[in-house]
């Protein structure tokens, strides 16, 4: 064989090789795409499972506060109803110069006024102090 010979043979064998290592990457390329495909689609079905039980549990939680809301407002409708029955003034302190709710009766024998203002809940009256002349 002569050198030419040779030299064709090496480059052969060497092009030969390359070609291995490239399909040989590519095959664990394709092995690796298809273990990941396998491993997401088996986990979607647990992400679905933890999704519908957390959408579960906000929507307990939703109903559980519309509930405390509603005896809230049954309560302080109930507590509104027995304040007006009562004959004489009631006014209910919730600091040094303000009142937070009072029977019609409440402010008339003393030197407080009454304002009604908006807040959260809705319409609530205000009780201030009148200032001493």
């Amino acid at each position: 064989m002569t050198q030419a010979g040779y030299a064709l043979l090496g480059l052969t064998a060497l092009t030969a090789m390359l070609v291995g290592v490239l399909t040989f990457a590519l095959l664990r390329i394709a092995a690796g795409a298809r273990d990941a495909r396998r491993h997401l689609r088996d986990n979607s079905a647990d992400a679905l499972m933890m999704s519908a039980a957390l959408q579960e549990a906000v929507s307990k939680l939703k109903a559980q506060e519309q509930a405390m809301s509603a005896r809230a407002d049954a309560s302080d409708h109930l507590r509104g109803q027995i304040a007006d029955s009562l004959t004489a003034g009631l006014l209910v302190l919730i600091q040094e110069d303000a009142f937070r709710y009072s029977t019609p009766r409440g402010g008339d024998s003393s030197n407080w006024t009454r304002n009604r203002s908006a807040c959260a809940s809705g319409m609530r009256w205000r009780w201030r102090r009148h200032s001493s002349p």
